[in-house]
């Protein structure tokens, strides 16, 4: 099973809250969200960068030629992605693996036989009944990211993420560039966002940054409320029978 896919999931499930009497502190987990680094450089500089910021996975292209054993060798334990393309899709996946990401164009026969996390990309301008059905296609999807050319952060992109959280049970993901703000990391906490993916060339420092307004996070945010259960709003109006009974008393 795929590390990194384990830990998003984990990342997915709200806090437990407490009932009664607690006499034991309960570890909480260190952030609500899960960052992931795009590699858009195969310089040995650039991969130390990413492997030194503690950074919870990586992703890189296939067809760029990058050296996996090289970069596993620069990132150490951390999990390892590729985003695919449909002419990628003969390629042999290797043991140095740990999950892929692959758009709505890529033949299920091959994401049958692969043994990696699988996360689907999708647009936004993806329609709601092709959302909803992703949940019945849970074999092939793990989790979902919400991509796109435009990663900066609207009002736009955060209903989008909204939307997607309400209509999915998988972990959601959404790219941004380096420049997020904690106050928009929280905002997509809310909406319902497990992860993020990180698409353009970052510093160790711009990373720290990233993880330390993470980890300033409110514990009580809301979390995904795709599956709750809706309870109908009982009136506080008597009903006919009630009244009548009342007046023959």
């Amino acid at each position: 099973m795929s590390k990194f896919i384990d830990a998003l999931k984990r990342a997915a499930i709200p806090p437990a809250t407490s009932i009664g009497f607690q006499t034991k502190n309960i570890a909480r987990r260190n952030s609500q969200l899960l960052v992931v680094a795009s590699v858009v450089s195969d310089s040995k500089k650039a991969l130390k960068t990413i492997g030194t910021a503690g950074l919870d996975a990586i992703l890189v292209r296939l067809h760029a030629q990058f050296d996996l054993s090289e970069i596993r060798k620069a990132v150490g334990d951390v999990p390892a992605g590729l985003r695919l393309d449909v002419k990628d899709m003969e390629s042999e996946l290797t043991a140095s693996v740990d999950f892929i990401v692959y758009s709505m164009k890529m033949p299920v026969s091959f994401l049958n036989k692969a043994t990696v996390g699988k996360v689907m990309e999708i647009e936004p301008s993806l329609d709601l009944g092709s959302i909803r059905a992703i949940n019945g296609v849970g074999s092939i999807v793990d989790a979902v990211m919400l991509g796109g050319d435009d990663v900066s952060f609207t009002v736009e992109r955060l209903l989008y993420c909204q939307r997607i959280s309400d209509l999915v049970t998988q972990p959601v993901l959404v790219s941004v560039d380096s420049s997020v703000k904690g106050s928009e990391l929280a905002t997509l906490c809310e909406a319902g966002a497990d992860g993020i993916v990180i698409t353009d060339v970052c510093s160790a420092s711009a990373y720290a940054e990233i993880r330390k307004a993470i980890s300033g996070l409110p514990r009580n945010i809301k979390r995904k409320s795709a599956g709750t259960a809706i309870v109908p709003k009982l009136s506080g109006t008597p009903s006919v029978d009630e009244e009548e009974q009342e007046e023959d008393e």
